[in-house]
């Protein structure tokens, strides 16, 4: 069951407003996501009895699977210790509950929920597809969110010193084609002067804002820049493209998925391009990872899928239109193989 995710100033059914979250990293649509322990104003009967009252009543009773530093995430539903359930909460950030289930992956027809504006006379249909497909060669370096501070999962992120994991599975077949879901950016992207800066709230795609690929991911959180000979505007319409073919099907069979790693500084990697993200599912075990792998590898349009093991599983998926289809597996810090292969 998936349920709305509550967060700084969202209310309870009685009007009280979560007003001191006691964590200050964690974001859900640009406000603190609350946890157990966060404190709220006061509401109908304060000041009798008082339990309603201001500071006299917190959030508890959170998520079972869902943790933010290691305390239940909150969402709608829950009971606060004034006995009253929260209400409202984000429009479309869910928290699970219940355990996790794996489900097929349908390709979501996101032309159907996203306004595809026409080309504009003079720009060419997916300008900022830029062909440099990225090797392997530059080991991402992120650890597994919510390990440490995000900082402190970065600075441990590569894993030396440990041997060869066991290799318990593969799956060798060569992946399926996926027809690519057309895009564009003519509109209200190359609309735009060169090197726009571009608000964190804009909306790349129906459930992805720039800031969620850049400043507001659990990890590498860079802000958007021009580099590698990209602006601005071609690295947001390659985030557009990233986000309707990869993104929004995976998000829609798969709630609980979040982005630790989006658009990055620097050149070389198709991070740095606006052309790949890293992704994580709350709750997933090593064998929830494993499954959906295999139902990722036949189901999405992407350019190069890689399955990463660090404390556990995460996904880099980048996008190009007519990519590669490249599969690959990375075994350890600097180490790729062909293929999925499950490792302990």
């Amino acid at each position: 069951m998936a349920n709305q995710a509550h967060r700084l100033d969202d209310l309870n059914e009685a009007g009280g407003a979560l007003n001191d979250i006691p964590q200050g990293t964690v974001f859900t649509n640009d406000k603190l996501q609350s946890i157990d322990g966060s404190k709220g104003t006061a509401h109908p009967p304060c000041p009798n009895p008082g339990i309603h009252c201001a500071g006299a009543w917190v959030t508890d009773n959170g998520s079972s699977d869902t943790f933010v530093h290691d305390i239940a995430a909150n969402f709608k539903g829950n009971p606060d210790t004034c006995t009253h359930k929260r209400d409202a909460g984000s429009p479309n950030v869910f928290i699970n509950q219940g355990g996790n289930t794996i489900q097929g992956l349908p390709i979501l027809d996101v032309s159907e929920v996203l306004v595809i504006p026409e080309v504009v006379a003079g720009t060419t249909e997916l300008q900022a597809a830029i062909h440099l497909k990225d090797e392997p060669i530059e080991d991402d370096g992120l650890a597994v969110y919510p390990t440490g501070t995000p900082q402190q999962s970065i600075d441990n992120g590569l894993i030396e010193g440990l041997p060869d994991p066991e290799e318990i599975d593969e799956d060798q077949e060569p992946p399926e084609p996926v027809a690519d879901v057309p895009g564009d950016c003519a509109t209200d992207i190359f609309s735009e002067p060169t090197n726009f800066n571009f608000p964190g709230s804009f909306q790349l795609s129906p459930n992805f804002t720039l800031a969620q690929l850049t400043t507001n991911t659990a990890l590498s959180r860079y802000s958007l820049r021009p580099q590698g000979g990209l602006t601005t505007n071609q690295i947001v319409c390659n985030l557009r493209l990233l986000c309707i073919n990869i993104l929004e099907p995976l998000k829609a069979s798969n709630r609980t998925m979040f982005i630790t790693s989006g658009f990055r500084h620097g050149t070389g990697s198709q991070h740095t391009k606006g052309q790949a993200a890293d992704v994580q599912f709350g709750g997933f075990s090593f064998q929830n990872y494993w499954d959906l792998a295999k139902t990722v590898k036949n189901s999405l349009p992407y350019d190069q899928y890689i399955l990463e093991l660090g404390n556990t599983y995460w996904f880099h998926l980048s996008y190009i239109p007519g990519g590669r289809h490249q599969v690959l597996t990375r075994t350890r810090p600097g180490t790729y193989k062909p293929g999925l292969i499950r490792l302990v």
